[in-house]
Formats: C-alpha cells, structure tokens, sequence
C-alpha cells in the first residue's frame, strides 16, 4: 500500500514532464476546409423550344452546383415556349421573359422561327454584359434566304421563316453541333467563375456521352432507311409520305 502511494505520484509527475518535452505537432492550428462549389452561382439557361431543352440538360447537370447553404434556385433550363405552341403566335409570359434577360446562356434555332425571342434580345438589355447566345443555325451553317414563305400545318401552327427549314433538332448530325456550341459556353462560363480542371473534364464527359447517344440515333435511322422498300423493290428509295414538312435535313 505505502509502495503504491508513492510510486502514483512520481509516475505522474514523469508524464507531466514528458508532455512539456515534446515537440509541438506539425499541422496548422486550424486546418482548411475543403474547397466547394459555394461561389458557383446556379447557371441559369434558357431556349426557346423544349426539343433543345434535352439537348443541353445533360451538359448542364454536370456542371458544378451550388452548395446547399448558397440558398440558390435549383438550376435547370426555363422553356420559353411550350410543347404545342406557335413559335409566332405565342405570347411569352412576363415571369419568362425576366428569365430571359437575367440569362446566362440562350439558345435557340434562328432562321426566323423565334421572332419574338430574337426581338427581345436585340432591345431589352441584359442585366449583365456577359450574356452568351447560341444559334443553331450558325453553328450548324445555315442562312435563311431571303424568299420568306409561310406554311400552315394545323389551326395554331405556322412558320414565317426562310426557304431553309428550321427543324434542325430532327437530324442527329445537326444535333452534335449544337451540342458542341452548347458545350463551349459552358465551358467558358465555368471557367470565367473559377471552375477547376475536374468540372471541365466533368463536362467533357457528358458532351461525350451525348454525343454518342445521337451518333447511335443517327445510325437506327440510317438502318431504318436503308431497309425501307424503294422504287422498284429496292431499298433506300422511293418517297416517303409524313405529316409535317419537317424532314429534310434528316432525310
């Protein structure tokens, strides 16, 4: 017992002493947090017809999104015209068009389909300078001329646009251009907001992934055509009758 007594006492005078010898830790007196994407604003893109909204969803679902306390809108793409609509006659809402001028990217097919659209960005100012446009068309090569026709398809459905058809979207090929247009924007905005070279390569990888599904769908209807019957019995020929003259590029 008397052994126990004072043994305790020396033994933890020792650890004291040995506590005061060591050195200090090599690490910082606070540690870095990680960095996150909190100083990424939601990217907000608008297009004018729900057939390019499936055309830059996956590209921008792979950008980097906001950190939850940024207290951010949830980003996504805003349609300026519903499934359905006259590209002319529809009157876009006032909530839509303040989307519009607040864009950071706009898309849309040009050719004059979009009159109304292409009137509101050449007056109404954005509420930054760094707005970027993509035009199908001019990604894609294609000027309307100049002989301006209509074609009715239906009560609520017309056209007034060049002899260049507008339906770009309907050919896979075309397609994969917009879809690089898209990409370099957004590459551009990401980078002009300090993204890192892992959010480019994130990017990259949905634009591969895209592209390949529409080269695959432009392979299913190359088969499909060439296995249709022709004149005369042979495949790849012939007319083919639709509901809508929106095919040529396709075709």
């Amino acid at each position: 017992m008397f052994r126990t007594i004072l043994i305790a006492p020396l033994l933890a005078a020792c650890l004291a002493l040995s506590a005061l010898s060591l050195p200090a830790p090599p690490y910082p007196e606070k540690i870095a947090a990680a960095p996150t994407p909190s100083h990424f604003k939601p990217i907000r893109v608008v297009v004018s017809i729900p057939p390019l909204e499936g055309l830059v969803e996956p590209l921008l679902a792979a950008c980097p999104q906001p950190a939850p306390e940024a207290n951010a809108a949830p980003k996504g793409v805003t349609v300026l015209i519903p499934p359905g609509a006259s590209e002319h006659g529809y009157e876009i809402p006032p909530a839509k068009l303040a989307e519009l001028a607040r864009a950071d990217l706009v898309l849309i097919v040009g050719l004059g389909l979009e009159p109304q659209i292409e009137k509101f960005l050449a007056s109404a100012p954005s509420s930054r300078s760094d707005r970027r446009v993509v035009r199908f068309a001019d990604e894609a090569g294609i000027a309307a001329l100049d002989d301006d026709h209509e074609h009715a398809d239906g009560d609520d459905h017309q056209h007034d646009h060049g002899a260049a058809d507008p339906h770009l979207w309907l050919d896979p090929v075309m397609c994969v251009r917009f879809v690089a247009a898209a990409h370099r924007e957004l590459c551009i905005i990401i980078k002009e907001r300090g993204g890192t070279a892992e959010d480019q390569r994130a990017l990259d990888r949905a634009r591969d992934e895209l592209v390949k599904r529409l080269k695959e769908e432009d392979a299913a209807y190359r088969r499909v055509a060439d296995a249709a019957p022709g004149e005369g019995g042979r495949g790849g020929g012939g007319t083919r009758v639709v509901s809508h003259d929106a095919y040529g590029w396709l075709c």
